[in-house]
């Protein structure tokens, strides 16, 4: 993606062989809502010289990490979950999520796994938690990428559930074409669970 402006909403990017998304040239202006990347091998996002920001979004699954930022990069994560990704066979470190030598991350009401934003920001949840596990109704293994076998929307029991800021995105729909929000709040992620979200199951 040359330099521009992109505004994606509700999209997927499943299973593709190599970065799934990579914006690398100076002035380049990046808005993701209600997206989900996953399965990917390579890593979900590649930011250089870009300013983005990801709303409503869920990177599960892929390998090669899932941010990754170079070169005066920033980016905003706000609603979003950011969980089992793999970088160098590793799935328990703070580069399997994020990987921001110049601290251009931000960070609103979102989930990142190994990474405790607890105390930055407003309204993050801390990803070394074990009670936050986002409990997606069929999680994806990064090892099984490339691959879209999977639904991470979330079960009835996940933090994620209601833990967003409804006034950050005010799109009608999730990636589903279901309502966004439900009785005036918001979930994490590209998904909304709704009323009669799926119970999930530990095996």
């Amino acid at each position: 993606m040359q330099s521009s402006s992109v505004s994606l909403i509700s999209c997927y990017f499943f299973e593709n062989e190599g970065i799934a998304l990579e914006s690398a040239y100076a002035g380049s202006v990046l808005e993701m809502t209600n997206c989900v990347l996953a399965g990917n091998t390579g890593g979900a996002i590649s930011l250089s010289r870009t300013a983005a920001t990801v709303t409503n979004c869920t990177i599960s699954g892929n390998t090669g990490g899932a941010i990754g930022m170079v070169s005066d990069s920033s980016c905003s994560l706000i609603n979003s979950i950011i969980w089992m990704n793999d970088h160098n066979g590793e799935t328990n470190t703070a580069r399997a999520s994020i990987f921001d030598p110049d601290g251009g991350m931000s960070y609103s009401f979102s989930l990142v796994e190994n990474i405790d934003l607890s105390g930055i920001g407003n309204g993050n949840l801390d990803g070394t938690d074990p009670r936050n596990v986002p409990a997606f109704v069929d999680p994806i293994d990064p090892a099984t990428a490339p691959s879209n076998d999977a639904d991470l929307s979330l079960a009835q029991r996940s933090p994620g559930s209601g833990a967003g800021d409804i006034d950050a995105n005010s799109t009608a729909v999730d990636v589903r074409g279901l309502p966004r929000t439900t009785s005036g709040r918001i979930d994490l992620g590209a998904y909304e669970q709704g009323e009669a979200g799926a119970l999930g199951v530990d095996l």
